[in-house]
């Protein structure tokens, strides 16, 4: 069994100290079921910044030198970055039209070399920190964006038959952000919790 994560810095485990999304935790875990006859991988293809139109260039590459089975796993993490927007002119990094395209482009390649396919849906965010970032004034995360784009993203999937994980709510913007866009350790470990469990109805 392979499992192929492809997403931006939340799953590239930014501010994640302890390792809980990391792919390692993922393998830690998988790797004790080890049978001879049964390989177990977690490749965690995540790049910080990656959009949809960014996977989109590499992924058909970095996924056919790795897949060796149908009998796997592909993970598709969050897309808030094609949401944010620039406040002056309010254009999406990438538009909503663009954004289900790209969807509907990622899910026909991987159904080309996996039997199994789970999108997470883009996370909240804290908007007092994101509206806009810190680290640029004509950068902003808002929840009303997000909610558009995984109304897109749910609809896309749904209508491809493939799972759609909702994670909207999972966090609390109190207590599971490091800068009201990426996940602390505590929000890391939800994450990782409900993809484990997702992953064990599968396997288990």
């Amino acid at each position: 069994m392979r499992i192929f994560i492809f997403g931006a810095s939340i799953a590239w485990w930014a501010f994640d100290d302890q390792w809980w999304w990391r792919s390692e935790r993922l393998k830690a875990v998988y790797m004790s079921w080890w049978q001879e006859w049964w390989e177990h991988s977690v490749y965690n293809l995540s790049i910080s910044g990656n959009t949809t139109q960014d996977l989109i260039t590499r992924f058909e590459n970095e996924l056919a030198i790795r897949c060796n089975s149908s009998n796997s796993l592909i993970v598709f993490a969050m897309w808030a970055n094609d949401s944010w927007y620039n406040p002056t002119t309010w254009k999406s990094n990438v538009s909503q039209n663009d954004f289900r395209r790209n969807i509907d482009a990622l899910i026909d390649m991987a159904k080309s070399h996996v039997d199994h396919i789970v999108f997470l849906s883009i996370l909240n965010v804290d908007e007092s920190r994101t509206m806009p970032v810190s680290r640029d004034a004509q950068l902003c995360y808002s929840m009303q964006r997000i909610d558009e784009y995984n109304k897109i993203l749910h609809e896309t999937v749904d209508a491809q038959w493939v799972h759609y994980l909702d994670m909207h709510d999972t966090l609390d913007t109190q207590t599971d952000f490091d800068d009201g866009i990426h996940p602390n350790d505590l929000g890391h470990i939800k994450i990782y919790n409900q993809v484990k469990s997702y992953i064990d109805t599968l396997w288990i």
